[in-house]
């Protein structure tokens, strides 16, 4: 009775084994496949994901610098990396200091 008793035991260990084993593989199919995804969704442009309003909006929070290398991203980022709402807003701020660092001087 103790042998068949142990026998059942071992088989019930196995199958629980095998099935840890299998929810193991499942979980990480499951995690290949959302790093996959997120992998997609991470390369695509901001632009066609974002829309030109928001990216506007980026920009404008960028220095001259950041905003003048935007334009070799694409065609898409280059209209609206040379909108004039972004370029009037730091041309000003440029002539704002650069009359102030005058008038320091003078």
């Amino acid at each position: 009775m103790e042998l068949q008793e142990m026998e059942e035991k071992l088989q019930n260990r196995d199958v629980l084994l095998k099935v840890k084993k299998k929810r193991k593989q499942e979980k990480r199919k499951e995690k290949i496949e959302e790093e996959k995804e997120e992998e997609v969704e991470l390369s695509q442009d901001p632009f066609e994901v974002l829309g030109r309003d928001i990216m506007l909006m980026i920009l404008k929070n960028l220095d001259a610098r950041s905003v003048a290398l935007s334009f070799l991203v694409s065609r898409a980022w280059h209209g609206v990396a040379s909108s004039d709402s972004i370029w009037s807003a730091k041309v000003k701020f440029l002539l704002y200091f650069l009359t102030l660092w005058l008038v320091i001087c003078i």
